[in-house]
């Protein structure tokens, strides 16, 4: 059951769906169109505020769902998202709300990825592929080919999260093989591959199952010259 409200709150309708929606991801510019997440795995999107609902895919990996972004990707009706595919693997794979059979998904990446690995924000695509006890970082910059990150030689990260892709550049929170409750941030150029280190020794709220939690604020310094007056 769903509550519906097109009056800004003042008022709800009742929608009964055939399904139970364990999220709602809202499109960001048009406000009739949604995704349905069921815990199930299933993915159902609307066209018209959740009146009418459409089965797009299935196996879907949960908060691994993400609509197009504005002056990124061509059509505002494309859905990014993270499936699990027969034998087992994950992929990911872009469709159209309109029709997003098995036919007609697109895979992005060649090859599979890291469960739950799949982040698109702003200008970025993120995913990671894990072959035996090696971990491998790519970003895809404007919706270009996938290439692999670039961290100094001497970083040996046993755990790397997304903390910001503002200003067009990423920073993120790089945790080595000897840090337990502490990260180092690290800073890109614009295209999101080659890494520099910033600041050593971060501590961070992740609990355990949790993403790690940095927040990064800009702070504008301004100088004042003062001159003396005999």
């Amino acid at each position: 059951m769903l509550f519906i409200s097109t009056d800004e709150g003042s008022s709800f309708q009742r929608q009964s769906v055939s399904f139970t929606p364990d999220n709602l991801i809202f499109h960001p510019k048009e406000e009739d169109k949604l995704l349905a997440y069921c815990k199930e795995g299933q993915l159902f999107a609307s066209t018209d505020l959740g009146r009418k609902w459409t089965l797009l895919q299935e196996r879907v990996t949960k908060d691994r769902v993400f609509w197009s972004v504005s002056g990124v990707d061509v059509d505002p009706d494309l859905v990014h998202m993270e499936i699990q595919d027969t034998s087992g693997g994950y992929l990911y794979v872009t469709c159209l709300i309109q029709n997003c059979s098995d036919k007609m998904v697109t895979a992005q990446f060649l090859g599979k990825i890291d469960h739950n690995s799949l982040l698109v924000q702003d200008d970025y695509v993120f995913v990671k592929v894990t072959t035996g006890n090696r971990t491998k970082h790519y970003v895809a910059y404007q919706r270009n080919e996938f290439v692999q990150m670039r961290f100094p030689k001497y970083a040996l990260p046993k755990d790397v999260q997304i903390v910001s892709t503002d200003e067009k550049q990423v920073f993120l929170a790089l945790q080595e093989w000897y840090q337990s409750d502490t990260y180092n941030l690290y800073q890109s150029e614009p295209q999101g591959v080659y890494y520099a280190l910033v600041l050593e020794n971060v501590r961070s709220t992740k609990q355990p199952e949790e993403n790690v939690l940095i927040d990064i604020l800009e702070v504008c310094l301004h100088t004042v010259s003062l001159s003396e007056q005999s």
